[in-house]
């Protein structure tokens, strides 16, 4: 048989060993995150700082994951506005997500990448206690807060003291942020010279039950 008419035997031969070839290849596949993602995101890990200045906003991260499974890298894609709500993002996806690594087409494991959308929202405080005035009723609550103000009328400093509040009470001076004041700020003269101040409030509140 001369080499010509061999051609289309072989021809046969490859047609007939593509589909099997083509079966024992498998498409690749990205990392599959393993359990629930949004479990390390609850209230208990949003950043207090955050929570003290009520920031909230969406993540997107972009996360690396070696051929075991193990997230190796974080880039910040999407940006929530606030730092430490996206570097709190990283080191949570960092430290407890896991995944089912990403496959070449031979299902062999792979390193991989995995996009990683994180909405932070401010948990909800939760509702006060109520309080038992079977005996009587409960201490007197008495709030004080200091604010320091410089001659120009401009608040330096705050601190407050809070008496027969609960312990999740929050701090009056936590958002409390130096260098406010405004052209209508009131401003204070000793002998005709402005001077600064430390303005004392005090509330006390008294619980008086009905009868």
């Amino acid at each position: 048989m001369s080499p010509t008419s061999s051609w289309p035997l072989a021809l046969a031969a490859i047609a007939l060993s593509a589909p099997a070839a083509a079966q024992s290849l498998r498409p690749d596949m990205a990392p599959v995150a393993i359990g629930g993602v949004g479990q390390w995101f609850g209230a208990d890990a949003y950043p207090k700082e955050a929570v003290r200045a009520g920031r909230a906003g969406r993540v997107v991260a972009l996360l690396a994951i070696d051929a075991a499974g193990a997230v190796t890298g974080c880039t910040v894609q999407i940006s929530s506005g606030t730092t430490v709500l996206d570097t709190t993002t990283c080191e949570i996806a960092t430290a407890h997500l896991r995944f089912d690594p990403a496959t070449d087409h031979l299902g062999h494991p792979a390193a991989g990448t995995y996009v990683l959308p994180v909405r932070w929202v401010l948990p909800t405080p939760p509702a006060p206690a109520p309080v038992d005035v079977t005996a009587g009723p409960p201490m007197d609550r008495i709030t004080q807060i200091e604010v320091a103000y410089d001659a120009n009328g401009v608040a330096l400093s705050c601190r407050s003291m809070i008496n027969g509040a609960p312990p999740e009470t929050g701090d009056p001076c936590a958002g409390f942020k130096p260098g406010i004041g405004t052209p209508n700020t009131r401003r204070w003269l000793r002998n005709g010279q402005p001077v600064g101040v430390t303005v004392v409030q005090r509330i006390t509140q008294h619980v008086i039950p009905t009868p």
